[in-house]
């Protein structure tokens, strides 16, 4: 993980398991970050929880079609997998989510990376499960280290 230049003083590491930060600026993901801000934050919420074995729910939207959902409860932690749901708004299905194009790619691959920084390992892929609407339901299961 790089970390943005910053023109105040630095602070010392944290000592917190996850990304840590090691100047006054957020983490800055390699190549251009298209996952929001407050969804990568409360995906750290989410790794924090964990790690507390706390259980939490991340349900955020990645752009305006596009939504994401972790359901970390009780079973979930007890068992070591949480469950991982995108809905994206559009007509036709794919049988993974991946195959939406290189733009849904870059997203996913931006969630899945931050889980991995939690010791959070996403799944192989997300299959498509159902339509719900006009909305594309697609899940796998995380498994937690």
């Amino acid at each position: 993980m790089q970390v943005a230049p910053c023109a105040r003083r630095q602070r010392a590491p944290d000592r917190t398991v996850g990304p840590t930060v090691r100047s006054c600026d957020a983490p800055v993901e390699a190549g251009v970050n298209h996952v929001p801000d407050a969804v990568l934050a409360a995906i750290d919420g989410l790794g924090r929880a964990a790690l507390a074995d706390e259980p939490t729910t991340v349900e955020q939207r990645l752009r305006g079609d596009f939504r994401v959902r972790i359901s970390c409860d009780r079973t979930a932690l007890d068992a070591g997998t949480v469950p991982v749901a995108f809905r994206l708004e559009h007509g036709t299905t794919a049988p993974t989510l991946r195959d939406h194009g290189s733009f849904v790619v870059t997203i996913v691959d931006g969630v899945d990376s931050r889980l991995r920084a939690w010791g959070i390992d996403p799944p192989d892929a997300y299959t498509h499960r159902r339509t719900d609407d006009e909305w594309q339901v697609y899940a796998g299961r995380a498994t937690l280290r």
